[in-house]
């Protein structure tokens, strides 16, 4: 898991590099890498390539669905910056998860309950968060809210 969260990090990171260019080149990139990736994974395991129905099955909701959902991450990292997009995006598995409790009429575990409080607290912090800190550096532009406490040089 640790690792996982490293290269979710790593990959965080680079995205908000990423975002200040057209995010939709930044989603065929990503996608592409992803797709030859898992084409390669599928192969080492052994996996039989699909007919070509079933491709254009699986690929079609599959490049809506991430396709849509790396483009406004993009967007959301340009504008929110990278430490929001990112705890907000992890917010997702919760809000599916509480959404299957009430389909399956399943009641949450208290560790469930624990880490939905987290979750929670986390969001609530990066909400109110504001970037504002005493430095020194040439005007720059920021793609995100960002407030400066400059001093005058005497």
């Amino acid at each position: 898991m640790l690792g996982a969260c490293t290269c979710w990090g790593a990959e965080n990171n680079c995205t908000r590099n990423l975002s200040i260019k057209d995010p939709s080149q930044v989603v065929a990139i990503k996608g592409i890498g992803s797709g030859v990736v898992s084409l390669g994974l599928a192969m080492v395991v052994g996996e039989r390539m699909p007919g070509a129905v079933q491709a254009a099955g699986a690929l079609l909701p599959g490049f809506i669905s991430y396709g849509t959902s790396i483009l406004l991450y993009v967007y959301s990292q340009r504008i929110l910056g990278a430490a929001r997009t990112a705890t907000y995006y992890a917010s997702a598995p919760f809000i599916g998860a509480g959404t299957s409790f009430f389909v399956f009429r399943q009641p949450p575990t208290c560790l469930f309950v624990l880490a939905l409080a987290l979750m929670g607290a986390w969001a609530a912090v990066a909400l109110c968060e504001s970037q504002s800190h005493r430095h020194k550096h040439a005007p720059i532009e920021h793609d995100h809210r960002h407030a400066h406490l400059h001093q005058k040089n005497t």
